[in-house]
């Protein structure tokens, strides 16, 4: 949930972090973070044989303790069976944040922007502390100029 409050203040997006918990996964506004775990559900025509799948699933992740004690974003990202490391970035640069990593979060920042990485997926928005242009307006800004600004703000 840090996250996702870390990543609409980088936007600056006001207001998402009062919506329901369910938003958090669903809501616009979000960065991909790869699966802890998974499961091959069984097809099958009946909705209540899906939720006990889904049930079961739930309960069998949150007697996995392991699953969140040691989790190492990099690591996960690393084993992913898709292996698509670019869609991680803007997640990579909050995890660095909320970890105290200001340097780190800086340089993949930093990488993005220079062509470094390899980065397909961004998002965006405008700086609503930048000054109005001539017509009014301010220029959308991606995610990791926007980052910048709010670490030398932040």
């Amino acid at each position: 949930m840090a996250w996702d409050d870390l990543l609409w203040s980088t936007l600056q997006i006001d207001g998402n972090e009062k919506l329901p918990a369910s938003f958090r996964f669903t809501g616009a506004f979000t960065c991909d973070t790869p699966a802890l775990d998974h499961m091959d559900f069984v097809r099958t025509s009946s909705p209540e044989a899906l939720a006990s799948q889904m049930l079961s699933f739930a309960r069998n992740c949150h007697g996995k303790p392991a699953l969140w004690k040691d989790y190492d974003l990099n690591d996960v990202i690393a084993a992913e069976p898709r292996h698509e490391p670019y869609r991680y970035h803007q997640t990579c640069v909050l995890d660095r944040i909320c970890a105290g990593g200001r340097q780190a979060a800086q340089m993949i920042c930093s990488d993005v922007l220079a062509g470094a990485l390899d980065c397909r997926i961004t998002l965006s928005a405008i700086d609503k502390q930048m000054p109005l242009d001539a017509t009014g307006r301010r220029p959308s800004l991606n995610f990791f100029e926007l980052a910048k600004i709010w670490l030398s703000r932040n």
